[in-house]
């Protein structure tokens, strides 16, 4: 990986290293982020638009902003049943195939994908097909991922793997929210998920260049039992549950700045002039991450991410929110590039690959109890503000993880 020394001026020289398999790895997950950025961003705001098409729904007395939130929450909901119920199994296939053949089957998975929400455009429930088999690939590609990442990087290099890997990702894909933005004004949804299927098809054959060198330990429901009992698993877990309240309460709020800009190509724009004005920090951070002594920072900014959750509530004008998104993206990229450093050193070990797949099923608890929440606040008091409140106890619970080593036997 990158390696970062200090000149007079501090101006950072990268070295990288010759570990073929993370050049690899390199190029999948930055082809990935693209078409998260690209398409999948977009995705609650196709399920809210077609929100009132689904016929179930349509029996009951709700708005079209509650018809179109419930229907987000329960392709979410039903998202994660799948990944809770998947991911043991899966993380056994894992051990047992290796990256190679599990890289290749989350990608014709996202195909699948993809393919379903072409589909969903004029068969709304496809929606669900694709809810379910988005569930699954999550467990076959990012439990892969993760543990590929760790076992392929040096510790004491973390904050900078994850700082280059943070500046690729926002250089790559900076513009693709208004470029996804633009494709659905001009040729709707399907233009958009056809052209995410073309380049998750070229990830694929990326995922086919990968050697399996690494022997894992399976996980299993015992293990994860054993695990959740010690207390320093469960502060650790409870860091993952707010890591994923925050992530998901952000997965809704394209729908709120739809609805306060009116178009959806405006929402993309958006997002990419705050993408472009913090892309260059996240390059800078991982260097200093590795270096120095930065927790106060880190809880500072989780303290700053929680209050700009509570200013969100308050929004109204085209500029507040351009405001709050480019302070959202620079801190975050330091927030969540420490965290994600700290999470790493936690998993380094024989039981990475289980590490991964339990905190899958915790995230994924999380996520059932959020989205039911999250229905049930907008059915009987539909409030943003209340909403957007659980997405900065969501940043305050990150800050519980801890960056000593702690396994479970």
């Amino acid at each position: 990986m990158s390696h970062l020394f200090p000149l007079h001026f501090q101006i950072p020289v990268i070295k990288l290293d010759q570990s073929r398999n993370l050049k690899i790895l390199y190029a999948i997950v930055v082809l990935r982020d693209l078409v998260n950025k690209l398409a999948f961003f977009f995705v609650p705001l196709f399920v809210y638009q077609v929100s009132g098409q689904i016929f179930f729904l349509q029996k009951f007395n709700l708005t079209d902003l509650q018809r179109g939130i419930v229907a987000i929450c329960l392709y979410f909901f039903l998202l994660r049943i799948t990944t809770f119920l998947s991911a043991i199994p899966i993380g056994k296939l894992i051990a047992k195939i290796g990256f190679t053949k599990i890289f290749f089957i989350a990608h014709v998975l996202y195909i699948l994908f993809f393919l379903s929400l072409y589909r969903a455009n004029t068969y709304p429930l496809f929606i669900f097909l694709a809810t379910i088999i988005d569930g699954l690939q999550i467990n076959f590609f990012w439990n892969s991922y993760h543990t590929l990442f760790s076992k392929s990087t040096y510790k004491k290099h973390l904050g900078e793997d994850l700082g280059l890997l943070h500046f690729l990702l926002n250089l790559v894909t900076a513009v693709s929210p208004a470029i996804g933005g633009f494709l659905i004004v001009l040729m709707g949804y399907e233009s958009l998920f056809l052209l995410a299927l073309l380049l998750t098809a070229i990830g694929l054959v990326f995922s086919l260049l990968l050697e399996n060198k690494h022997s894992l330990l399976a996980p299993s429901w015992r293990e994860f039992f054993i695990w959740l009992k010690d207390r320093q698993y469960q502060r650790l877990a409870l860091s993952f549950a707010g890591e994923y309240i925050h992530s998901g309460i952000l997965s809704i709020w394209p729908v709120y700045v739809f609805l306060i800009l009116g178009t959806v190509d405006k929402v993309g724009f958006l997002y990419t002039f705050s993408l472009f004005a913090a892309m260059l920090l996240s390059f800078f951070v991982g260097f200093y991450i590795d270096h120095e002594n930065l927790k106060n920072l880190f809880w500072l900014s989780g303290g700053f991410l929680s209050f700009l959750w509570i200013c969100r509530g308050f929004i109204l004008t085209v500029w507040s929110i351009a405001v709050v998104e480019t302070l959202e993206r620079i801190a975050s990229n330091f927030h969540w590039i420490f965290f994600s450093a700290l999470l790493m050193k936690r998993a380094k070990g024989d039981k990475d690959l289980s590490f991964f797949v339990y905190r899958e099923l915790i995230l994924s608890i999380a996520a059932m109890m959020l989205w039911v929440l999250v229905a049930v606040l907008f059915i009987f008091l539909p409030n943003w503000k209340t909403i957007f409140l659980l997405g900065a106890v969501g940043i305050l619970l990150t800050v519980l993880i801890k960056d000593s080593y702690h396994r479970v036997e």
